[in-house]
């Protein structure tokens, strides 16, 4: 579909609907990186003792919202994508505003819960909302629009919250958190139209979500991709783990840690705006499965300048090397999605919620097993790349059916 055909089935710009979709993703991003300046204030104000509890206001955010999704698929193909999302931004909002009312430490964390089971409704609403309307590059090239966006946040959103604390208190990171959350519910409500035909509406029930799960479970390309995608995404969280051992232990970066540390996921956000213009010329699959070789080479390279120099690889050139596997990374993670939900059209939501906890759930696994193996040099979590790319290479290449590079169509899934 086109984008002049998107915008008049839509009923509003192609602009804009990509702003409000790739916001209401953001809002996942938002709710942890927006929070970390604030953990040491909040551990001492609910006289939490120690360092590693604090880490739980991440954890009961990001649990809730990997095994969320697995129920609001659901609930989108049977009442609409648009309720389930406004409903999900709703609970996000309603959440945020009552965190800093929490009387305990407990209840704080069932405050963070509720807020991550609403980014799950959202989530998988805005993956069935762009499959509902575009497919193959096009969504390729939408979702790399509303990934670059996307990855903006956690770039800049540890300094807004770092700058609502030099003027304000603690809560109004939440405050804002909410606020932000309740003008996107009024956006979507004013101008976001249901993208799910009546006629594709299915029953709630227990059969009829069976029904679904069973498809896109037995497909094979989409499930190859989405596990494929989940291992890249190991890789993202074993960077996120490993970094501050690596930039504050290993380089002393101090200060300078955020700057450094960003320069990873700008080079996704390059690689989204690129891949946007891209893919509709050359293809998804010629652009992801050279981005996957790319990527298994040049992590062989740094491996081997890690295990081999003496002492620390230069910090120009790992912070270079890193930086070029993150840009192959984000020509690889669009393209695989959108690959994964091209044959599932008509189980979209069922699809997005499936992929979305198997990328949360085993991304957080591989990722918190490439951090454990930290050993005070950058060679563990460089050969975890590695690892996780070759595996990848052979799950593309099982889920392709043994042909690479080469672009084919493939009719939607009806059943």
């Amino acid at each position: 579909m086109s984008q002049a055909t998107a915008s008049q089935n839509l009923r509003l710009p192609y602009r804009e609907f990509v702003a409000v979709i790739a916001l209401v993703m953001a809002i996942n991003a938002l709710a942890i990186d927006i929070v970390i300046p604030a953990l040491l204030l909040i551990g001492d104000v609910y006289g939490v003792s120690q360092d590693n509890d604090r880490q739980w206001l991440i954890t009961a955010y990001l649990l809730p919202f990997g095994i969320g999704q697995l129920l609001f698929g659901t609930l989108s193909e049977s009442f609409g994508r648009k309720r389930v999302m406004q409903g999900g931004v709703a609970l996000y909002a309603i959440a945020a505003l009552a965190t800093p009312l929490a009387p305990d430490f407990a209840t704080l964390l069932v405050l963070r819960a509720f807020a991550g089971l609403g980014a799950a409704a959202a989530r998988v609403a805005v993956i069935a909302t762009v499959r509902d309307c575009f497919s193959g590059r096009e969504m390729a090239s939408v979702m790399s629009l509303v990934m670059m966006i996307f990855m903006a946040i956690p770039i800049f959103a540890p300094a807004i919250g770092q700058m609502i604390l030099l003027v304000a208190e603690w809560p109004w990171i939440f405050a804002f958190m909410g606020a932000f959350a309740a003008l996107l519910l009024v956006w979507i409500s004013l101008r976001l139209p249901e993208t799910m035909a009546p006629e594709d509406r299915k029953p709630l029930s227990i059969s009829a979500a069976v029904q679904s799960f069973a498809v896109v479970l037995s497909t094979r390309r989409s499930m190859g991709y989405s596990v494929a995608q989940a291992l890249f995404f190991g890789c993202l969280f074993g960077f996120v783990n490993s970094a501050p051992q690596i930039y504050l232990g290993i380089y002393d970066m101090g200060a300078l840690f955020p700057i450094v540390f960003s320069t990873g996921g700008m080079a996704v956000a390059v690689a989204n705006l690129l891949n946007s213009k891209m893919v509709r010329a050359i293809g998804m699959r010629r652009i992801s499965h050279t981005a996957l070789s790319l990527f298994i080479i040049g992590g062989v390279i740094m491996v081997t300048l890690s295990a081999t120099a003496d002492g620390p690889i230069p910090l120009p050139v790992f912070v270079a090397g890193t930086g070029i596997m993150f840009m192959a990374l984000g020509f690889i993670g669009t393209n695989f999605n959108a690959i994964a939900m091209e044959p599932l059209g008509h189980h979209a939501g069922t699809a997005a919620s499936a992929f979305g906890f198997i990328q949360t759930a085993f991304s957080a696994l591989i990722g918190a097993a490439i951090g454990q193996t930290f050993d005070g040099t950058t060679t563990p979590m460089l050969a975890g790349f590695v690892i996780c790319a070759i595996l990848s290479l052979v799950v593309v290449f099982w889920a392709e059916r043994g042909v690479l590079f080469k672009e084919r169509d493939q009719p939607e899934i009806t059943r």
